[in-house]
């Protein structure tokens, strides 16, 4: 969504922003509170986009939105499509009415508009089936609409290689990972719909900043790195760990726990795989709501492998745990605290408190 923004903006179109971050309207920002507001507040904020001379709104649309029809009376003219993976099982029950609640955001396409479709994932087939709007396909395979190749991830950026209607050009982010050229191919076919050339769209990349909590590097003065995500599910996670285990010189120490009253099947998958692709990890609370944080925890040790149960540390405490792991840390290690990313709050059963992984790691880093 920020991509998207970015590349209008920097085109001569002011464009409004509606997501889990924040809402951007014209030149005032708001905390966001869902993903996607409400039927009337979502109203409320297209309508004040266009009294701020707003030519285009940029949305993050959630599956529950979909399924309660927050956005049924919006005609989209694009509607994108990025993956699939298991999330919101305590709302939907199942993948595959997760996906279907997905596909109903493209069957409500008219003919008109164009549904942009990751041509990678397992339900992009699903998608094109359901949607009757004209179709551009983006992904690393030749059969991709919008393509990239030539890929090369450091720890300064992205490095890759841009595809489309014979034209190729080499794009530089400093995104980090495999994951992120996708993001930038489904934000570059939505500016390409806007009539923004492949030159244009790699110029306006180069100056996109950072995205808060989104794989965000921390300022530390150290000699190791501390990476800030969101990755709140085990895909997210797998693919985010992947991405820095590439990178490291040192040792990857992985901080991260699971938020309570939210799907519990996900907890034992995140285990397994922050276990398998870590070198240490350091258990803790995410947002533990109702649930008591150590149950929590013992759910997500539930799927750690036998042999990798000695990498584990437990830590209930976030701002402990994240301690914990930062005084660990060694020269050319990566920390990697995921969770909560853009988040300034923590949620317990009868609080709510300030809590922002970001200034933590700022204030300890302070004091050694």
């Amino acid at each position: 969504a920020y991509l998207i923004r970015h590349f209008l903006e920097q085109n001569q179109k002011p464009t409004g922003l509606l997501g889990t971050v924040e809402y951007i309207v014209g030149k005032n920002r708001y905390p966001s509170h869902l993903t996607t507001p409400s039927a009337i507040t979502l109203q409320k904020f297209l309508k004040e986009m266009l009294r701020s001379k707003m030519k285009a709104a940029v949305m993050e649309v959630s599956s529950h939105a979909i399924d309660q029809e927050r956005c049924r009376e919006i005609d989209f003219d694009a509607a994108v499509f990025t993956n699939l993976t298991q999330d919101h099982l305590d709302y939907h029950r199942s993948l595959e009415n997760y996906a279907q609640t997905k596909a109903r955001l493209f069957a409500s396409l008219k003919k008109g508009s164009l549904a942009i479709v990751n041509l990678d994932d397992p339900y992009a087939a699903l998608m094109i089936e359901k949607s009757p709007a004209r179709l551009m396909t983006y992904g690393l395979g030749p059969r991709a609409d919008l393509r990239a190749e030539e890929i090369s991830v450091s720890t300064g950026g992205t490095e890759f290689s841009v595809l489309y209607q014979g034209r190729k050009e080499r794009f530089f982010s400093a995104l980090i990972g495999r994951f992120n050229v996708y993001n930038i191919l489904a934000a570059a076919a939505v500016a390409l719909e806007a009539k923004i050339p492949l030159k244009k769209i790699k110029s306006a990349l180069a100056s996109f900043p950072q995205v808060r909590g989104r794989l965000e590097k921390a300022s530390v003065k150290k000699d190791f790195s501390v990476f800030i995500d969101y990755a709140h599910t085990d895909d997210a996670l797998k693919k985010v760990l992947e991405t820095l285990g590439e990178l490291k010189q040192g040792r990857l120490i992985t901080v991260f726990g699971c938020g309570g009253d939210r799907d519990q099947l996900k907890r034992p998958k995140m285990g397994r795989i922050a276990a398998l692709l870590s070198d240490l990890c350091v258990l803790t609370s995410d947002n533990p709501r109702k649930e008591e944080p150590g149950a929590i925890i013992r759910q997500i040790l539930q799927g750690v492998a036998q042999e990798n149960l000695e990498k584990c540390v437990v830590e209930e405490d976030r701002f402990e745990a994240i301690k914990k792991a930062l005084f660990m840390a060694k020269k050319g290690d990566i920390v990697l605290i995921a969770g909560k990313g853009h988040e300034s709050y923590q949620i317990f059963k009868d609080r709510r408190v300030a809590f922002d992984d970001r200034q933590t790691v700022e204030e300890i880093c302070q004091i050694f």
